[in-house]
């Protein structure tokens, strides 16, 4: 396979949590086996400071959820699929075992929640006062999906989080989803990138190959 010049082979992607953990990694590796010599930098934090960086040409691309509209001043979004929100908590939890826990249930245990002022944030904030119900006293705000999974890990908490991020760790059986719908918390999920700037050598072959995982992943 005829390789573009090396200096062409660079990209920096940012990354949000429910990227971090399957997609991107999954693409990165394919990429580097058809293209050894590419270098990928990856940038994660809020969709805020994202778009902000990618507006500022720090970065080519953000995989992720839609940020708000006022946020897209000169982006394009390009959909992929939608996820939805899941609750999620250690094996052996008092809620993994129930078939249909209540949502009330959840006032007894912490909540991890996404920071406040992202929008995925306000999903969440959207789906609990829609149901009535109130946040707990015991909350923790965080988009690091690492200190998400180690806090299950040793207490009773449950974790409101992106399915992209939990996925590979149910999957596994490292995490349990509470049986409860979330349905109505599923969000668009695709590619950021500047509206009028051409891509790069090395953001074209990396934004081909995540089309090419999703399009397989749809079957």
């Amino acid at each position: 396979m005829d390789q573009p010049e090396a200096d062409q082979l660079r990209v920096v992607v940012g990354a949000l949590p429910n990227m971090a953990g399957e997609l991107l990694p999954e693409a990165v590796a394919r990429l580097h086996a058809a293209y050894p010599s590419m270098r990928v930098r990856v940038v994660s934090g809020t969709n805020a400071q994202l778009m902000t960086q990618l507006r500022q040409g720090e970065i080519d691309l953000v995989l992720g959820r839609l940020a708000q509209a006022s946020a897209m001043a000169d982006l394009a979004f390009e959909h992929l699929y939608s996820e939805p929100l899941r609750l999620v908590v250690r094996p052996g939890h008092p809620l993994a075992a129930r078939r249909k826990p209540s949502l009330d249930a959840l006032a007894a245990y912490p909540l991890v929640l996404p920071v406040s002022g992202t929008l995925i944030r306000h999903t969440a904030d959207a789906f609990l006062i829609a149901q009535g119900l109130a946040l707990p006293n015991q909350l923790v705000e965080a988009t690091d999906t690492s200190f998400a999974v180690g806090l299950l890990q040793r207490s009773e908490a449950v974790w409101f989080a992106p399915q992209g991020a939990v996925e590979g760790l149910l999957a596994s059986g490292e995490l349990k989803r509470v049986a409860i719908d979330t349905a109505n918390t599923e969000g668009p999920v695709g590619l950021t990138v500047r509206r009028t700037v051409e891509h790069s050598e090395g953001a074209r072959l990396l934004i081909e190959e995540i089309r090419g995982i999703v399009r397989q992943r749809k079957g």
